[in-house]
This record gives structure tokens, C-alpha cells and sequence, in this order.
């Protein structure tokens, strides 16, 4: 009879916690299991376990089999192995089968060691071609120099092979390859010199920006597209300004810009060409940096505000005519005086500026006001005065707050009736930005004025101007307002929150006595909010007076009180919580000391104090175990023996234990074996458990132990749950993505085609326009999306090739990729 899969988890983890080193036959025999996760757990478990040369030797001898689980397992316990398995991979880096070469050196790669280097030079001119494109490709993995001189030396090889030397020479980024790969670029074909440009641009080396300027004479849109960003690349690093012998080429420079932004560009390019319109300050495409500051993106506004800036004041008159030609449209009128507030303020040009924005203080729109009054306040504080001071009074509430906030900038001597009536504003934002100026006034000058109009109100009450009344003698320490402040909590419920909050602010002994006794409130909120104030009470004598509430009858009172006193780090306290831990059986009065307890991280070395929390782990109460969880973090990463055993309960069916296991393994680099726990929450229920564990082991690197779910993970919603971790393979340049597309399993090809249409990546061109002739319907389907979405008029024929397709979703994706690549 077979065993069953679960008796064959239950094996694996019988001998990975038992370090059975034995039973490697066993684990050796599931590396041919045809379900993924037995597979991939006898792999993790084999190298943990340990291995011998007879195991080492086993595993080489699977490289070369035909089941392709067998073999694929077989290499990723050589990987894991890391710099151990070199000695024994290289013994077959020669050998007869052109496949197991390929698998050796791609495993060396994996491995990432620079120790591997001399050995994967060797099949550099190997008979097959795909072994050579590997070694380059694996070269440029590990990333070292040493593989420099044999990259260049692939540059004189086929196309293909010098593809995939240029890619890994950029990987490397090492600047003596920079000549090499110009002259590559210079005499090849457009999808070699796209490689060659992208290379030029990881490298960074400012003396290739005229060669790179030349490629604006392309007529190929993704040639100049890669363009602009290798330009972008190097220049935003770079300290040095564009070489002089370009400012021949502005001209063509500003054409070919024009061109690119009036067709439909992706969103990757907006931000390298409105850069480099302010870097070689091309005046006929100003026009384009104005419009972008009015886009909602802020990082388009950003740019396209730096490069204005870059103009300096021979922008002030293209922005004058901009504001005439513009005057009937607001969105316009209001960003430009913005920009000429921005430059005016830099410029020696202020008077006249500063009389340009002068005609717009008075205009009808309040939005023209409010940026108005603000530009001139940059151009010269004193001289806007007035302005600022009339503004109080402005009929919009949006120009009296900003009236206020430029006040508080530059502390105008102003009149405290006046700012003490802004209290009484309609809008609260008004409200606040008086209560902030009054503050900043500070207590010398308010305090006697302040207490006489909290006291007018204790009869007459305005609540929203008294709330803040308040709000400032908390923000200032005016002991002299505790007894009205109490008046107004005792006479009106609706300012008992923000009286109370502000007491605790006050330190007083008087204020102190009478937010503990409003601890035995029948009002819970009132509580809670009396334990928050007595928080923010910095005194010995509040812990000793809520140390002595800990006693009280009621569990409620208890609560609040421990809240409060987790505020504080007090060994009295910890010896308090300890003692409670003893007999309290209220859970919510539990978690609350727990969560205390964790700031105590030194005590909790002392092995009494650890017994009494961390029997909480084991609790029948999920959230109590939560709680404890978060309390021993320390301790459960540093010890090892604990660590294992709070990763063994991510089997738990409790998705808040597994999501708090998981929090404390965000940062943390887990034992191999450890991963075995993390890797089927990527099949969890919960979304939250799915994406946590999806970035734990993303952010670790290794996405190799992503392929044996990617089956699993194609049924999820991809682009809820993977979009962050492919955004990071993105930005890490991670070249195994790629290869998914020529995967022997349909499901890693899907996986990977949906991948790249979430990524975006143009680099991925070429490959995807190979996967629209896939035997799987669903491959061509994301392959045509991806394309469409990288928007590539090198894909526009090969995607009419699809218009013939028996499924009809494929065509439909051809159809939409055609028309949005057919707008450019």
C-alpha cells in the first residue's frame, strides 16, 4: 500500500527534528515524489540533516536523469548546500550531456560564489550554445569582476551569446567593460544595441553620454526609450553636467522628446524625460514641464517643479506668458503662480515678481488667492505684511488658515483679540492653525487673556472655540487653568474627553488626584480616556498611585490601569505584572500586562520571570497567545530551541497566531528548515497570512523556494497577493523570472507571463514574443496583455499572428495590445 502524503510530511519532519542523518535514503526516495511539497521539504530536510559523499554522489548522478522532479530537486539541495557543493558540481561541469553541463553551471550561479568563477570561464566556448549563453548569464549572477575579461572576450561570439554577455557585463557594472560594449553597440542590431544601452546604464559612466545622445537619431521608439532612461541613470548620480559637445544635438534632442511624449508613453519614461528637459534646458518643451507639474502623480509634479527650477530666472518670463496665454484656466493660473513664487523667491528679480503676483491677490477664485498670497509671503515676508494680515479676514476659509500658518512662520506682531477670535472660525482647520499660532506666541503673552475667555464661557459656551481653549492650556502648562478645566468637565459632557486629555498634560498634583479618582468612573470611555491622560503623566508619584489601583475590585479599573502604566518602564511595575500574572484570570486584563511586560526584555532573561510569560504561548486564548508572542520576541529569535518550537505552531488553524509568528519573522534570516513552516501559508485562507509569508520569503532572496508553489499560487488572485514580491524581482534585475517562460511546466510559463505583465518589464520583450506561439492558450493570453502593456511596436506583427488563434480570450488580448501599442 502507498503512504499517504500526510504520513510522508510527518516522516520528513520526524527526521528533520531528529537530525536523523540515516534516513537520507528515505528523503532521497521523496526527491522523485510527484507532489511538489514532498519534494521540496526532503530537499530542504536532506541538506539539513547533513550529508556524506555517497548522498553528494547520489544527487550529482540526478542531474543527468530523465524525470525531470527528480533532477530539479536533486540541484536544489546542491544549491542549498551552497559554496559545499562546488567540489563536487565541477566534476561535471565537462560533461558529455550538453543538458547536465547547463545544470551545473546554472547551479554554481545559484550558489552566487565567486570560488565557482574559474570553473564557469571554462565552457565559455563550449559546442552548445545555450551552455555558453549560461555561463555568461551565471557570470553576471554572481556579479564579480573576475568574469569581466571572459564576458568581453563572448562580445565577439553570435548574437545571441553576445546578448546575454552585454545583460551580465551590466549586472556587473564594471566600468573597464564600457568601451567594449560601446563598439558592440555601434555596429549591431536593435534588439543587441537595446541590451547594450540598458548595460550602459547600470554601469553609470558619465564619459558614455554623447555615444548614448547619438541613439536619439534612432527611429526605433523602444531604442530611444531605453535611451532617456540609461541617460536618466547616470545622470541623476552623477556630479559631473552633461558633456559640452551635446549641446549641438538639443535640437534633435527636443524632436525626439517631443516624439516620444506625443505618443502613448509608459509611465517608467515620464520621469527621465521631464528630468532631462530641465537638465539640458530644452526651452522648446517647457511647455511639457508646466503641464507636468499639474499632474496627480506626485512624483511627475516633483520632477517636473526641479527642472523649472533648473532654468532659474530666464524661466520668470516663459512663465509671465504662460499666466497670459492661460488666463481662463484656473488649474493652470494656479500652478504657475506657485512656480513663480518658487523661482521668485531665488531670483534677483523679486520687485518685479512680486508686482506680477500683486494683480492676483484680489481675484474672485479663492484658489488664485490663497497661492497668491503664499507666493508673495516667498518672495519678501515683510513687504507681504499687509496682505497677511488683511487674509485673516479673507472670505474663504482656505486663504484665512493659510493667512495663519504663514503668520506662525514668520511671527508677525499681531493683535491677541484678533487671533484669539479666529477660535470662533466656521472651519475647524482655521481653528487649529490660530490655536497653533497662539501656542507659538507662547504663555508670557497669552496666559492671563486665555483664562478670562475660558472663564466667559463656562456659562455662555462656545464648544469648538473652548475645545481649544483647552487644547493650548494643555500645549503650554498653564497650571492656572486645571480648576476651570475642571469646571467644564464637571458641566459639560461634550468636553470631558478634551478636558481630560489635557489635564494629563498639566503636572499637578491636583490634576493628578483628580483623574484617579475619575478611574472609578461608571462611564467606561470616560475611563479609558482618564488612563490614556494619566499615561502622559511623567511623575513617580502616578505609578505608585496606579500601582496601588492594580488591587482594585474591578477588572475594568485593573485594565485602564495597567494601560496606563505601560507608559512607563518601572521595575516595581514588572514586579506588579508578575505577581498579577499569578492569579488574574480576565484575559483582556492579561493581554494588557503582557503587552507591558515586552518592554522588560532584559528582565525576561531571568528564567522565573520567563516561566511565568511564557506559559501565556500554550494559552487556550488566541489572543492571549498573540500577546505573549509579541512579549518573549526577543527571546524566541535569540534562542533557538523556543524559536523552533513558536515556527512549529504556524500549523495552527488561528490565523492571528500565524500572522503574529510571522511579524516577528519579517526581518529575520530563518535555517532552511525553518522555511518549511513559512511555505504553505502560501496556500493559507487568509490574505493577510498569504502576503506576510509570500515577503518573508521574497525578502530573503530565495525565490528559488517559490518554484514548487507556483502551481498553487496561479490559483490565487496573482496581482492581490504577488504584485509587491515582483516589484522587488524587478528592482533586483532577478534573471531566473525569465527563464520561467521556457519552463517544461505550463504552469510555471502562466505564472511567469502574468507575471511580466504586472512587472511591465521591457526587457522582456524578445522572450514574450517567442511565448505567443505556446502550446498554452493561457500563456499566449498573458503574453499578448504583457506586451501590450510594455507597449512595444516590435510585437505589433507578431501579435497579428494571433488574430487567427482558436481561443477566443487570446484574440481579444491580441486585439487590445494591438490597438494600445497602435496609439504610440
Amino acid at each position: 500500500m502507498d503512504e499517504t502524503y500526510e504520513n510522508k510530511i510527518i516522516t520528513i519532519k520526524k527526521i528533520l527534528d531528529e537530525k536523523d542523518y540515516s534516513k537520507s535514503s528515505v528523503l532521497i526516495g521523496y526527491l522523485k515524489d510527484k507532489n511538489y511539497k514532498i519534494r521540496e521539504m526532503a530537499s530542504n530536510a536532506l541538506v539539513n540533516i547533513g550529508t556524506d559523499l555517497e548522498v553528494i554522489n547520489i544527487l550529482m548522478e540526478a542531474i543527468s536523469s530523465d524525470d525531470p522532479n527528480y533532477r530539479n530537486s536533486a540541484i536544489a539541495s546542491l544549491v542549498l548546500m551552497g559554496e559545499k557543493a562546488i567540489p563536487y558540481l565541477i566534476t561535471e561541469i565537462n560533461n558529455k550531456d550538453k543538458d547536465v553541463r547547463k545544470f551545473v553551471i546554472d547551479s554554481l550561479g545559484d550558489i552566487g560564489s565567486e570560488k565557482a568563477i574559474p570553473y564557469i570561464i571554462q565552457r565559455i566556448d563550449d559546442i552548445d550554445e545555450n551552455v555558453e549563453q549560461s555561463v555568461c548569464e551565471n557570470l553576471g549572477k554572481i556579479g564579480s569582476p573576475k568574469g569581466v575579461e571572459t564576458l568581453i572576450k563572448a562580445l565577439e561570439k553570435n548574437d545571441w551569446i553576445q546578448f546575454a554577455a552585454i545583460e551580465a557585463l551590466g549586472e556587473i557594472g564594471d566600468f573597464s567593460a564600457v568601451s567594449h560594449i560601446i563598439k558592440i553597440m555601434k555596429i549591431s542590431n536593435d534588439w543587441i544595441k537595446y541590451v547594450a544601452i540598458e548595460a550602459l546604464g547600470k554601469i553609470g559612466d558619465e564619459t558614455v553620454l554623447s555615444h548614448l545622445c547619438d541613439e536619439f537619431f534612432s527611429e526605433n521608439d523602444e531604442i530611444l526609450k531605453i535611451t532617456v532612461i540609461s541617460i536618466h541613470k547616470i545622470v541623476k548620480n552623477s556630479k559631473l553636467k552633461l558633456c559640452e559637445n551635446i549641446n549641438e544635438k538639443k535640437e534633435l534632442i527636443s524632436k525626439k522628446l517631443k516624439q516620444i511624449l506625443e505618443g502613448d508613453i509608459s509611465q517608467e519614461i515620464t520621469i527621465p524625460i521631464l528630468s532631462l528637459i530641465g537638465i539640458l534646458k530644452l526651452e522648446k518643451l517647457y511647455n511639457v514641464l508646466i503641464q507636468g507639474l499639474l499632474s496627480n502623480r506626485q512624483d511627475i509634479s516633483e520632477t517636473a517643479l526641479m527642472s523649472i527650477k533648473k532654468y532659474g530666472e530666464k524661466g520668470i518670463s516663459k512663465i509671465e506668458n504662460s499666466l497670459n496665454e492661460n488666463s481662463h484656466n484656473l488649474d493652470y493660473e494656479v500652478v504657475l503662480i506657485y512656480i513663480l513664487g518658487e523661482i521668485g523667491a531665488q531670483s534677483n528679480k523679486k520687485e518685479e515678481v512680486f508686482k506680477v503676483i500683486e494683480m492676483y491677490i484680489k481675484r474672485e477664485e479663492e484658489e488664485i488667492r490663497e497661492v497668491a498670497i503664499e507666493a508673495l509671503y516667498k518672495i519678501n515676508k515683510l513687504q507681504s505684511k499687509d496682505y497677511i494680515l488683511k487674509s485673516i479676514d479673507d472670505k474663504s476659509g482656505n486663504v484665512r488658515k493659510m493667512a495663519l500658518h504663514l503668520m506662525l512662520d514668520y511671527k508677525f506682531d499681531v493683535s491677541l483679540e484678533k487671533i484669539f477670535k479666529v477660535l470662533e472660525d466656521e472651519y475647524e482647520d482655521v481653528r487649529i492653525a490660530g490655536e497653533d499660532l497662539l501656542v507659538e506666541i507662547g504663555k508670557k503673552r497669552v496666559e492671563k487673556l486665555l483664562i478670562k475667555k475660558l472663564k466667559e464661557n463656562i456659562n455662555i459656551i462656545n464648544f469648538p472655540a473652548v475645545t481649544h481653549l483647552i487644547k493650548i492650556v494643555g500645549r503650554l502648562e498653564i497650571l492656572s487653568g486645571i480648576g476651570v478645566i475642571i469646571e467644564l468637565i464637571e458641566k459639560y459632557d461634550e468636553l470631558k474627553e478634551v478636558g481630560i486629555q489635557n489635564l494629563g498634560k498639566l503636572r499637578s498634583r491636583i490634576a493628578l488626584d483628580y483623574l484617579i479618582g475619575k478611574l472609578k468612573e461608571e462611564n467606561i470611555q470616560i475611563r479609558r480616556m482618564v488612563a490614556d491622560a494619566l499615561g502622559k503623566i511623567n511623575d513617580d508619584i502616578v505609578v505608585q498611585s496606579l500601582i496601588e489601583i492594580l488591587d482594585d475590585d474591578n477588572e475594568w479599573v485593573r485594565y485602564f490601569a495597567v494601560n496606563s502604566l505601560n507608559n512607563f518602564k518601572n521595575e516595581k511595575i514588572l514586579n506588579k505584572y508578575i505577581e498579577m500574572l499569578r492569579y488574574t484570570e480576565e484575559s483582556q486584563v492579561i493581554i494588557e500586562i503582557l503587552n507591558g511586560i515586552g518592554k522588560y526584555e532584559d528582565f525576561l532573561e531571568n528564567e522565573k520571570i520567563y516561566e511565568v510569560v511564557d506559559k501565556y504561548i500554550e494559552d487556550k486564548d488566541e489572543d492571549i497567545q498573540c500577546a505573549a508572542i509579541a512579549c518573549l520576541k526577543k527571546i524566541i529569535l535569540r534562542n533557538k530551541k523556543i524559536r523552533s518550537r513558536v515556527i512549529k505552531m504556524l500549523e495552527t488553524k488561528s490565523w492571528k497566531i500565524k500572522n503574529s509568528i510571522l511579524e516577528l519573522l519579517f526581518n529575520v534570516e530563518l535555517e532552511n528548515e525553518e522555511y518549511i513552516y513559512v511555505l504553505p501559508l502560501l496556500k493559507d485562507d487568509n490574505l493577510i497570512v498569504k502576503q506576510k509569508s509570500l515577503e518573508i520569503i521574497g525578502k530573503s532572496g530565495k525565490l528559488n523556494l517559490l518554484k514548487p508553489m507556483i502551481e498553487s499560487i496561479m490559483d490565487e488572485n496573482l496581482e492581490e497577493v504577488a504584485k509587491r514580491l515582483l516589484e522587488k524581482v524587478k528592482e533586483n534585475g532577478y534573471p531566473r523570472l525569465l527563464e520561467g517562460l521556457k519552463s517544461e511546466y505550463d504552469a510555471i510559463r502562466i505564472f511567469t507571463a502574468n507575471s511580466l505583465k504586472i512587472i511591465g518589464d521591457i526587457s522582456a520583450v524578445d522572450i514574450l514574443i517567442e511565448s505567443l506561439k505556446d502550446s498554452n492558450w493561457k500563456v499566449r493570453y498573458f503574453s499578448a496583455e504583457a506586451l501590450g502593456i510594455i507597449n512595444s511596436e516590435k510585437a505589433l506583427k507578431p501579435l497579428t499572428t494571433l488574430l487567427n488563434d482558436k481561443n477566443e480570450y487570446v484574440i481579444n488580448a491580441a486585439l487590445n495590445a494591438i490597438r494600445k501599442i497602435g496609439r504610440a
